[in-house]
């Protein structure tokens, strides 16, 4: 190194020195949320232009850097921002408040509880620009003949805008509205550097041009939210009644990449449309004095009404009074018991709500003020509101690729390969609450959720008829309904697994043919099979409402065709605790729970069109069949009841006692082999506990040895589960899988203070296959597990 370096001079040692070296310097400075507090305690009005309601927030750093390779890279960073906030308290007016006979009217109270803001209740704007330059130099290699090394610039000007309000317009009407609008801004390219005049000023009289036209907008969105109290508590009719709707509206907007404006932006919008409403059964009941009282009383009887005779002279006397007063008190209990009925209706909630969204590449026009062309024209003051293409029923009522076209928002380009799509999600739950009697709860349940979509390519072909295309248009989705299918819960399989559900399945399908054929005015029988034209045996539109028909138990005559109509029907919870206040019971449990379970589910996974299809709906399929407009690949029904039925109990000596039976069936109904995979089980629960009071444990703890109580339990489950293929076409049952599962789980729980637990269990779980292609097998866990708890 000496020999090479003796010859060097100071200032060339000192450069090699700093070529060897990897060498970093950073710097930055910020200021965050700089603004002038309040005075005088917030006492003071709050006005529009106090500088109390702006905050300015700077930050700067650079960063150097050079190494082996690299002779510099210079990295400097500008943030800065402005934020404005306004929340200003607007008074409230009530007009009619004080006037005599509309305020003693309780019919009258919503005109008395008119009411109106003066103003908005918050205003916010921030605004903010993020500045990055790097300039970078690699070092030429000596060893490589090449060009000479230039350096690299890297530089991002972003001005991004973020603004809304808050507008309360009545106590139960109030708007939100939020904006973001993302600007960059236009620089020169190449070095920027005050030493180089020329091309400094350039660059300056760039950036300002470009801040003087509020930059070149990349991207906006903004959300609108409009939320309404139905005023059904201001009439004495419905006040037991409250409901309340939300609409959301969403609207954005992209431009397309720099290199690729040909292309246009993208545009989009949504549409969120909500109802929740709850029906306070016990608060129409209570209008009447008599009811009230009743459910006043909750639980508790309270005591007896009749007279207690303090003194008499003779036994037979006492008994005699004794003997009315028990005669009056059944009559009041049997009254009180047919008003209670009557009040079996404790609870309803019900929530309905629709989503919906329209994408559309290709959009020409440029964005300004709320999300408008600059001429405030396009797309319309609807769809920046979140009007979508259907109604409220899901008719089709406009078609806005078609409307943006006729009005010239579009580009003029065929290589738009995003597709045009509108989505719609509707979904309904609905929820009863049942008391039929003291200590008995039903809970009635039923819901719906259908999800429909489509998309296509929309776009200009000058190629071929100089207009706009909807090109290769697709629907596609799925649904879910609740239904009951009880009535053929419990069918079994003979010796050779043939079920009476799966034959009855097979000879609906005729039925159903029937019913389509003379929907259509066809009377021509194919065969001696009885199948009409065009709906054969195989025909999806047969085959599903024959699977729903007979696994719900319906006639196939009344079922219904169209699977996408099914009305939702109530599952249900039904929870009994009342058997420990019993006399005969209540000296032996604490508590004593019944609970059963039903769920049911009927859904088609996924559909989309059949390209095949024609729309007078005349087209057939190479067997006959008429082929659907919408094509499904697999129909279910899901029923679980877990449990079916379970008993839970502690016995007064702290002794825990459960008992629970569930049952699970899982039907797959495929239509590309035309086959019902039934998958079912069973399992029994038999679980005991006990609680050890006052415990103490075998090690000590500073000096101590704890004392506490000790939690044993112990599980054993038994589950049987089969899986039988049922086929249509060779009318086959064949088992393919299943097995009987063997559970046993134990542990001990042991709390040594506030945050140190210790816990030994020992879990094993054995399978027994019932086909020979499967093997035993056995799993053991066991161990004991410590669990401290840093933070309480």
């Amino acid at each position: 190194w000496d020999d090479a370096t003796r010859t060097l001079t100071p200032e060339e040692r000192k450069e090699r020195l700093k070529r060897s070296q990897t060498y970093t310097r950073r710097r930055s400075i910020n200021f965050t949320n700089v603004r002038k507090e309040r005075t005088g305690g917030g006492s003071g009005k709050e006005h529009l232009w106090d500088v109390e309601n702006f905050a300015v927030s700077y930050a700067y750093s650079d960063r150097e850097f050079h190494d082996i390779n690299t002779a510099y890279e210079n990295e400097r960073s500008y943030r800065g921002s402005i934020t404005y906030n306004h929340a200003p308290k607007p008074k409230l007016v009530k007009p009619f408040e004080n006037i005599g006979f509309i305020s003693n009217s309780s019919w009258l109270k919503l005109i008395k509880e008119f009411n109106f803001y003066l103003g908005l209740k918050q205003l916010n704007l921030r605004t903010s620009v993020d500045r990055t330059y790097l300039e970078r130099l690699i070092r030429p290699n000596p060893d490589i003949e090449t060009l000479p090394q230039r350096p690299t610039y890297n530089k991002t000007f972003n001005w991004n805008s973020q603004y809304g309000f808050r507008y309360e317009i009545t106590k139960s009407l109030k708007l939100d509205f939020n904006a973001n609008n993302n600007a960059v801004i236009g620089e020169t390219p190449g070095i920027v550097n005050p030493k180089y005049r020329d091309t400094y000023e350039a660059w300056k009289d760039s950036v300002l041009t470009s801040i003087r036209n509020w930059g070149e907008v990349t991207g906006y969105n903004h959300t609108i939210n409009l939320t309404y109290q139905l005023p059904l508590d201001k009439f004495p009719l419905t006040d037991w009644i409250t409901a309340n709707t939300t609409y959301t509206a969403g609207y954005q907007w992209d431009r397309a990449p720099f290199q690729q404006d040909s292309l246009g932006a993208t545009i989009q919008n949504s549409q969120n449309i909500a109802l929740n409403g709850q029906l306070n059964f016990v608060n129409l009941y209570n209008k009447s004095k008599y009811l009230k009282k009743i459910n006043d009383k909750g639980r508790g009887r309270g005591g007896s009404r009749g007279r207690t005779s303090r003194t008499s002279s003779r036994g037979q006397t006492e008994q005699a009074d004794k003997k009315d007063e028990d005669k009056e008190k059944g009559k009041v209990d049997v009254l009180e018991g047919l008003a209670r009925l009557i009040m079996t209706i404790r609870n309803g909630t019900f929530t309905y709500s629709q989503n919906s969204g329209i994408l559309l590449p290709g959009y020409g026009e440029a964005t300004n003020a709320f999300g408008m062309s600059p001429n405030f024209v396009a797309p319309g003051l609807g769809f920046v509101l979140g009007q979508q293409n259907h109604n409220l029923s899901g008719d089709l009522v406009r078609d806005f690729a078609r409307t943006a076209a006729d009005n010239d928002w579009l580009v003029r380009s065929s290589s738009i390969f995003t597709p045009y799509t509108n989505t719609r999600t509707e979904n309904i739950n609905a929820r009863l609450t049942l008391e039929p009697f003291q200590s008995m709860r039903i809970e009635l349940l039923a819901n719906r959720t259908e999800s429909r979509n489509s998309s296509s390519f929309f776009r200009y072909r000058a190629d071929t008829i100089n207009a706009y295309v909807n090109e290769s248009p697709q629907e596609f989705g799925n649904f879910s309904v609740s239904i009951i299918t009880w009535a053929t819960t419990f069918s079994t399989d003979d010796d050779n697994f043939v079920n009476p559900v799966f034959e009855q399945l097979l000879d609906d399908r005729q039925v159903i043919s029937g019913r389509l054929a003379g929907a259509r005015g066809i009377t021509e029988v194919v065969d001696t099979t009885g199948f009409y034209q065009g709906y054969g045996r195989t025909q999806q539109d047969v085959v599903i409402p024959s699977f729903i028909a007979a696994y719900t138990g319906q006639s196939a005559q009344s079922v219904k065709l169209d699977p996408f109509s099914i009305f939702p029907l109530p599952n249900w919870d039904i929870t009994y605790d009342g058997l420990s206040r019993l006399a005969p019971f209540s000296k032996l449990f604490r508590t004593f729970t019944i609970n059963h379970s039903y769920r049911s589910t009927f859904s088609i996974g996924s559909y989309q069109t059949n390209l095949l299809y024609t729309q007078d709906g005349e087209a057939l399929d190479a067997i006959g069949n008429f082929i659907p407009q919408r094509q499904i690949m697999t129909a279910t029904i899901s029923e679980v009841m877990r449990p079916f039925i379970n008993f839970d109990a502690t016995l007064q000596n702290s002794l825990l006692l459960k008992f629970e039976y569930n049952r699970d069936r899982n039907l797959s109904l495929s239509l590309s082999n035309l086959q019902v995979t039934e998958v079912r089980g069973k399992e029994f629960v038999v679980g005991t506990g006990y609680r050890f009071k006052n415990v103490k444990f075998p090690l000590a703890f500073g000096g101590t040895r704890p004392k506490s109580d000790m939690n044993l339990r112990l599980d054993l489950s038994l589950r049987d589960n089969a899986t039988v293929i049922r086929r249509m076409e060779e009318n086959q049952n064949q088992v393919t899988a299943g097995q009987n599962i063997i559970s046993i789980k134990t542990s001990a729980d042991y709390v040594i203070n506030q945050r140190l637990n210790v816990r030994a269990f020992y879990e094993r779980v054995m399978n027994n296959p019932v086909i020979s292609t499967s093997f035993p097998s056995a799993n053991t866990n066991a161990g004991i597990s410590i669990r401290f708890t840093l933070t309480q």
